[in-house]
């Protein structure tokens, strides 16, 4: 069974709001993660909160991938 794919350019414009502004927050919060800024534990799980709710909004679970005008905006394994 392979990754569900979160295709922000076939999606109602609400939805795809919600789901690019959870990305995003996700993404920000990883380089402050990756780079050793900040509590990792309260980053780790923000980011994990992100996650949850881009599943909850999309309806899929792990693996799944976003992707925008044929980019990867981000990959949940």
């Amino acid at each position: 069974m392979g990754d569900s794919i979160i295709n922000l350019d076939n999606m109602d414009q609400a939805l795809g709001f919600n789901i690019r502004k959870e990305v995003y927050l996700y993404l920000t919060a990883k380089i402050l993660f990756d780079n050793g800024s900040g509590d990792p534990d309260k980053l780790q799980k923000y980011m994990n909160e992100r996650i949850d709710i881009i599943e909850n909004i999309a309806k899929v679970k792990r693996p799944f991938r976003v992707v925008e005008n044929g980019k990867t905006l981000m990959e949940v394994t």
